[in-house]
């Protein structure tokens, strides 16, 4: 049975219409938004940002420790799932869809009814990733290592964690990187320069010792040095342009998201 189905969103979002009009949601690209679908359009309309700010105030309602609203759960997780389905379809060959998408509905009701709005940006972003994690995870496919945890590229504090980088990287986390970085050579978002100090920066940090990585991850002092030395600049120069690359890419992060799922 479809996520849809799963989560009987039809039904739950017909039942949210008339709550709509309720919720103070604005948008620039729609003042007023007073149905479901006005939201969805609002969003097809609308910048990243504009769009994110939309998404949180719908998160907050949903949120059990905030609005508590299971309504507004329902509508945000209709907004998300393009996003999701689109993670998901890299799951890669399976036993049963049934069975994923069992997983991935109950993961993806879960993250809408406790997305962490005070705290966290990038809402359709951060859960589409973070259910394809856990759905992996429940499939018995990995997803709790800090280099698969390194593939949520936006809005997810996992980019910056202090935790070691495995010896042998995630060939999932490889692929997302390498699709990632083909999306944004090809749009304008890095450079082939920037994509190279990246994947060096990742290819150094996984034949590096674990103990060796001890402070900021992939921005440690001991990754930094030894691409400096690959790439005959200072350590200073190294973090300076990883700190750039990353930032353009959490900026691209939900257009991205958008040109995976269509």
């Amino acid at each position: 049975m479809p996520i849809y189905e799963q989560l009987d969103l039809t039904a739950r979002v017909a039942a949210a219409e008339h709550l709509v009009p309720l919720w103070d949601l604005h948008h620039p690209a729609r003042p007023q938004l007073t149905t479901s679908d006005e939201i969805a359009e609002a969003l097809r309309a609308g910048s990243p940002h504009d769009n994110d700010r939309l998404l949180l105030r719908l998160a907050e309602l949903a949120h059990v420790d905030g609005g508590g609203s299971l309504y507004a759960a329902a509508v945000l997780a209709k907004l998300v799932l393009p996003g999701v389905g689109a993670r998901l379809r890299r799951c890669g060959p399976v036993r049963s869809r049934s069975e994923v998408d069992q997983h991935a509905a109950a993961l993806l009701w879960i993250a809408c009814r406790t997305f962490p709005y005070g705290t966290t940006h990038w809402v359709a972003t951060t859960i589409a990733w973070r259910v394809f994690r856990a759905t992996q995870h429940e499939l018995g496919r990995g997803g709790q290592s800090p280099t698969w945890a390194a593939t949520v590229v936006a809005g997810d504090p996992a980019w910056w964690a202090d935790d070691a980088v495995d010896d042998e990287p995630d060939r999932e986390a490889v692929e997302d990187l390498a699709d990632l970085l083909r999306w944004a050579r090809s749009n304008g978002v890095l450079t082939i320069d920037d994509a190279n100090v990246l994947t060096t920066l990742v290819r150094v940090s996984s034949q590096l010792p674990a103990s060796r990585i001890t402070r900021h991850g992939l921005l440690s002092a001991q990754v930094s040095q030894a691409v400096g030395v690959e790439l005959g600049v200072g350590e200073s120069t190294v973090r300076r342009h990883v700190a750039r690359i990353l930032n353009q890419l959490r900026e691209a992060g939900p257009a991205y998201m958008t040109a995976i799922a269509s």
